[in-house]
C-alpha cells in the first residue's frame, strides 16, 4: 500500500491528535477523523477487524498481530531489494526507529545498503545519539556496523564515547605492565620482548580495532585526539573532543600515549584492514617493533630505520616498493603470519650500510624541512614522527644503542659525531624528547593561528649542542675505561675532580631536552655498574636542570627507572656496609643522596616512589653510620689498648732503685718506641673513624 505522506507517530502524531481533538468540532467527528486518519485502508481490513473482535480478539492485539506479519513481510523481501529502493525505504522509515515495534524495518535496511545511509537520516540518527535530555530514539549499539561508523565519522563526540573505554582499559591494565618492563630493562632486566604477544592478548585493542574497521577517516580521527591528549594542551575555542585516560596519571600518561598510538597502528597492520594505508609513520613503527623485539638497533635494522624516517618526515607520501606492500607475506613474515625476529618489517631498502651516511643526511634534511615550509605543517610532521619514537620502549632502546654505539666509537678511535648510526639515533631521540612540545605548539597554532615565539625552537636537535653533549660523554666513556676497578665506589668528592667540564655538562642539560636525556641514561648505567665516580658529575650536572617541574614531568618514566636503579643500589650499599678497621670510601650514592633524591622527586601522582627512593637511602646511610660507629668504637678500645700497652713498656723499661744493668742487656727502649707507635696509629685510626663518621651524620 501507499506510504502516507507522513507517518503519524511521534511528535507528528501527538500534534495531529491535539489539533484534531481541540479544533472545535464535536469530540465524536473528531475521533472519527483520528480513527480514519490511522486506519488500515486495504478494503478487506474493517471487515476482518470485526471479525476479530467477534472471536474475543482485541482490537490492539489484532493491530499488533498486523504489525508483526509486515515487519517480518518487509525485512524478508530487504536483501532481494535494489541498492536505491533500500535508500528510499531507509528515508521513509527512519521516524520508526523511535518506534520499538518498528524499528527493526529500518535498522534491517540499513544493514543491506552497501555505502551507508543518506545524509539527512544520518544527521537525524546522530542529532538522536547526542540528545542530552529525554529518551534517545536509538542507540550506538543498536545501528549496523557500518551505520555505526558513519555516525562516529562525523561526530566525534559520539567517536570520543566509544574508544574512552578500552582507552582507559589499555592504560591500567596492558601499558602499566609493559611499562615496568621498560624500566626493569633499563635498570639491567631484558633489553628485548615480543610486543606482538601483548598486541595478540589485548583487549581494549581489539576493541578499538573493531570501532576503526576499515575506516581512513576513523583511524585519523582516533590519532588526532591520541596527539591532542599527549600535548596536554587546551586551547580557548577549541571545541574539538578531549580524549583521557583516568587511569594513566603522572609517568604513566607520557608514556601511555605513544604506547596506544604505536600499538594500535601495528594491530591495524596485523589484522589486515586498510585503514592505516595512508599513515606515512608505518614503515617507521615496523622498523623500531622488531628492534624491540631483538633488543637493539642493528645493522639489519638502521637503513630501513633512516628510510622509515625520511618517510616519515618528507612531504609527500613515497610510493613503497611491491615487496614492502603492507599485505604482502614478505612483511607479514609469510602466510602464517609473522615470524623470526624480523617479522612484519618491510626491509626493502636496497642501501647497504656504505650508504648510511647519505641515508641520514636525507633523515636530517627531511626533519630540518619536515614536509613543507609552512611551521605548521612542520610542527605536525615532526609530533606524528616523534609521538612514535617516543614510545617507551623505542626511546629506551634508542638512549641504550646510542650510548653503546658511542662507546664504540670510542674503542675504535673513532669520532663519534662522525659515525652516521650516532647521528642516526641522536635524531631519533630529539625526535622522541621534541614531539610533546611539537604537539604542543600545533595544537595552539591550528586552532588560534598564532604562532608561539618560541614554536621554531620546539624541535630539540640542535646539532652543534649535541656535538658538545657527545664530546663530553666522550670523556666521561674514556675515564671509565681508565678507572680501576677498586675506584668503582668512589666517592663523589673524589669524582668532583674529574677532568669533565661539569659546568658546560649542566649548561647542555639545561638547554636541550635532547642532551638531557642521555645524561639520565647514563646516570643509570653509571650507577647500575656501581661507578660513582662516573656518576658524580652526571648528578651534579642534572641536579639544576632537575629541580623544574616541567622537566622531571617530561623525563617521567625515565626517572622511574633511576629511581628503581637508585633503590637497587642502595640496598646493595645496606647489605654492605665498611667491615675492615679503616673506613671504607664512602659510595656516591650516600655522598650525593639529596641530589639523587631531589632529581628523583617525580610528579604527584610518583610520590611514593620518591618516598621509596629517599627511605631506601636514609636506610643504607643509617646501616652505614652504624657501621661506622662500631667501627669507631673498635678504633677506641684498641687505642685504649695500645696506650696501656706503651704505659706498660714505659715501665718496664725504668730500672728498680738499685737494678744493675749489665752490658750488653736490652733497656726496654725498642719495646717502648714500638708501643708508642702503635698508640699512634691507633689514634690515627679513631680520628679516621670519627671524621667518617661525622661525614656520614652530615649527610
Amino acid at each position: 500500500q501507499e506510504q502516507p505522506s507522513f507517518p503519524l507517530v511521534l511528535a507528528t502524531g501527538q500534534e495531529f491528535v491535539r489539533s484534531t481533538l481541540f479544533s472545535g468540532i464535536a469530540p465524536r467527528e473528531a475521533l472519527r477523523r483520528i480513527r480514519e486518519a490511522v486506519r488500515l485502508t486495504a478494503p478487506a481490513a474493517p471487515l476482518l477487524l470485526d471479525f476479530l473482535k467477534e472471536l474475543d480478539v482485541p482490537l490492539d492485539e489484532a493491530h499488533r498481530r498486523v504489525t508483526r506479519a509486515a515487519v517480518e513481510e518487509t525485512t524478508s523481501r530487504l536483501p532481494n531489494l535494489p541498492q536505491e529502493e533500500l535508500r528510499n525505504l531507509v528515508r521513509l522509515t527512519a521516524p520508526y526507529l523511535a518506534m520499538p515495534a518498528l524499528r527493526s524495518v529500518p535498522l534491517a535496511a540499513m544493514a543491506h545498503l552497501t555505502e551507508g545511509v543518506p545524509s539527512g537520516v544520518l544527521a537525524a540518527i546522530t542529532q538522536a545519539l547526542t540528545r542530552k535530555e529525554g529518551r534517545k530514539s536509538v542507540t550506538i549499539d543498536e545501528l549496523p556496523d557500518r551505520v555505526r561508523r558513519q555516525a562516529w565519522e562525523v561526530t566525534p563526540i559520539l567517536l570520543l564515547e566509544q574508544v574512552l573505554p578500552p582507552t582507559a582499559s589499555y592504560a591500567a591494565e596492558d601499558h602499566a605492565a609493559e611499562l615496568g618492563r621498560v624500566q626493569a630493562s633499563l635498570c639491567g632486566g631484558d633489553a628485548g620482548w615480543e610486543r606482538g604477544k601483548l598486541r595478540r592478548t589485548s583487549k581494549a585493542l581489539g576493541q578499538l580495532v573493531d570501532t576503526v574497521g576499515a575506516s581512513t577517516t576513523l583511524y585519523e580521527s582516533i590519532m588526532g585526539m591520541v596527539r591532542r591528549a599527549y600535548a596536554g594542551v587546551r586551547v580557548q575555542n577549541d571545541t574539538k573532543p578531549v580524549l583521557s585516560a583516568p587511569a594513566a596519571e603522572g609517568a604513566l600518561a607520557l608514556t601511555f600515549w605513544p604506547a596506544l598510538r604505536t600499538q594500535l597502528l601495528m594491530k591495524l597492520h596485523e589484522t589486515g584492514r586498510g585503514a592505516t594505508e595512508g599513515d606515512r609513520r608505518k614503515r617507521l613503527a615496523w622498523a623500531l617493533d622488531a628492534c624491540v623485539k631483538v633488543g637493539t638497533v642493528g645493522d639489519r635494522y638502521i637503513i630501513e630505520l633512516g628510510e622509515g624516517l625520511r618517510e616519515a618526515l618528507e612531504p609527500q607520501k613515497r610510493k613503497a616498493p611491491a615487496s614492502a606492500a603492507p599485505a604482502s607475506k614478505r612483511a607479514r613474515g609469510g602466510a602464517g603470519g609473522p615470524s623470526g625476529a624480523g617479522a612484519g618489517v618491510p626491509l626493502a631498502s636496497s642501501a647497504g650500510t656504505d650508504d648510511l651516511p647519505t641515508v641520514v643526511d636525507g633523515a636530517v634534511r627531511a626533519a630540518s624541512a619536515a614536509g613543507s615550509s609552512s611551521i605548521e605543517r612542520r610542527l605536525l610532521a615532526i609530533a606524528d614522527a616523534g609521538i612514535v619514537l617516543a614510545d617507551a620502549p623505542v626511546a629506551a632502546l634508542l638512549g641504550r644503542t646510542l650510548l653503546g654505539r658511542v662507546r664504540e666509537c670510542i674503542e675504535g678511535d673513532i669520532l663519534p659525531t662522525k659515525d652516521a648510526s650516532v647521528r642516526l639515533l641522536l635524531l631519533c631521540l630529539a625526535l622522541s624528547v621534541s614531539a610533546r612540545k611539537c604537539a604542543k605548539e600545533y595544537a595552539k597554532v591550528s586552532i588560534t593561528g598564532e604562532l608561539a615565539k618560541d614554536a621554531k625552537a620546539a624541535f630539540a636537535f640542535d646539532e652543534e649542542c649535541l656535538r658538545d653533549m657527545l664530546g663530553l660523554v666522550g670523556e666521561l666513556e674514556v675515564e671509565a675505561m681508565l678507572r680501576d676497578e677498586d675506584d668503582l665506589t668512589a666517592t663523589a668528592a673524589a669524582a668532583d675532580a674529574t677532568d669533565v667540564d661539569v659546568a658546560r655538562l649542566s649548561d647542555l642539560v639545561n638547554r636541550n631536552r635532547c642532551a638531557r636525556r642521555i645524561a639520565l641514561l647514563l646516570l643509570i648505567e653509571r650507577l647500575r655498574s656501581k661507578d660513582g665516580g662516573g656518576a658524580a658529575p652526571l648528578i651534579r650536572a642534572l641536579e639544576g636542570s632537575m629541580a623544574k617541574p616541567r622537566n622531571r614531568e617530561e623525563e617521567g618514566h625515565v626517572l622511574a627507572a633511576l629511581a628503581s636503579c637508585i633503590v637497587a643500589r642502595a640496598n646493595a650499599a645496606a647489605a654492605a656496609p665498611p667491615t675492615d678497621e679503616d673506613p671504607a670510601p664512602i659510595p656516591a650514592l650516600l655522598d650525593r643522596r639529596r641530589a639523587l633524591s631531589g632529581i628523583c622527586s617525580l610528579t604527584d601522582a610518583d610520590a611514593s616512589r620518591h618516598t621509596e627512593v629517599s627511605s631506601t637511602i636514609a636506610e643504607a646511610l643509617r646501616v652505614h653510620t652504624s657501621a661506622a660507629q662500631r667501627g669507631l668504637e673498635r678504633a677506641t678500645s684498641m687505642l685504649h689498648k695500645a696506650k696501656a700497652r706503651r704505659k706498660e713498656a714505659e715501665d718496664a723499661a725504668v730500672p728498680d732503685e738499685g737494678e744493675v744493668v749489665e752490658e750488653g742487656e736490652v733497656s726496654g727502649e725498642a719495646e717502648v718506641q714500638e708501643a708508642v707507635e702503635a698508640e699512634k696509629d691507633a689514634s690515627a685510626r679513631v680520628d679516621a673513624w670519627r671524621t667518617y663518621c661525622d661525614s656520614l651524620v652530615a649527610r
